[in-house]
């Protein structure tokens, strides 16, 4: 036998149902006016993740193979023979480096705000 407070019970979970219903309608209706700035913001969050993941090889790279003479790892292998015989070059094109990955952090952060 159905009570008054099982039928209460049901009418607010209805009720709750169609106010998340609704809800979600509206979120998606304003998510697909906003699809474009939304896919351009992850985008840039993306990129500016990237490059500060980025940032602390090109200093790495300085310490470690270019002043401290180890071996460059085997992806960077096409490098050795310029880092090995000019070292001075070598400093100031992976600084260079370090400069366009700043400027790229700087500009994506920029497209986010």
């Amino acid at each position: 036998m159905l009570t008054v407070r099982d039928a209460l019970k049901d009418v607010r979970v209805n009720m709750l149902k169609r106010k998340q219903t609704r809800f979600t309608q509206i979120l998606l209706t304003h998510l697909a006016a906003m699809k474009w700035g939304f896919l351009s913001a992850m985008c840039c969050t993306w990129a500016l993740a990237l490059a500060d993941l980025l940032s602390p090889w090109p200093l790495k790279i300085i310490i470690d193979n270019i002043l401290l003479d180890k071996p460059l790892p085997h992806y960077l292998t096409f490098l050795a023979a310029p880092f090995a015989q000019q070292k001075t070059l070598s400093v100031i094109v992976v600084s260079c480096t370090i400069i366009v990955i700043s400027v790229y952090c700087c500009r994506s952060h920029h497209s986010i705000t």
